[in-house]
């Protein structure tokens, strides 16, 4: 696939096919670390040791992190970046190169099946 053929792909997908799509990637090739989740109770129940870490996230002055936003990661532990539109999170150009160098690899697990 070209990278047009790519980006053309990667575009058309649901926000929640791009959020699969996205972290399914990263987690085959690069680390979990990377994946992007909704913001919301199960990414704080689910991503923190504890309710404190969980809160001092959320004030984290350091972080890129508003709670009305509808994405989030985790840059570091309790330091967080979110925002309404995926693509803001995702280093297009990066990812668009990833899939394209892997490409054999992510068709055999069946990601553009």
């Amino acid at each position: 696939m070209t990278d047009k053929q790519i980006k053309e792909y990667f575009l058309k997908l649901t926000e929640t096919e791009k959020i699969d799509f996205y972290n399914i990637v990263v987690c085959e090739l690069c680390s979990s670390d990377d994946m992007i989740f909704y913001n919301d109770k199960f990414f704080f129940e689910n991503q923190f040791i504890n309710k404190l870490d969980s809160e001092q996230s959320k004030l984290n002055q350091l972080s890129n992190y508003n709670i009305n936003d509808k994405f989030i990661r985790m840059i570091e532990y309790k330091k967080l970046e979110s925002s309404n539109d995926i693509l803001q999170m995702i280093d297009l150009k990066v990812f668009i190169d990833l899939v394209k160098q892997y490409y054999t690899q992510l068709y055999d697990i069946g990601l553009f099946n």
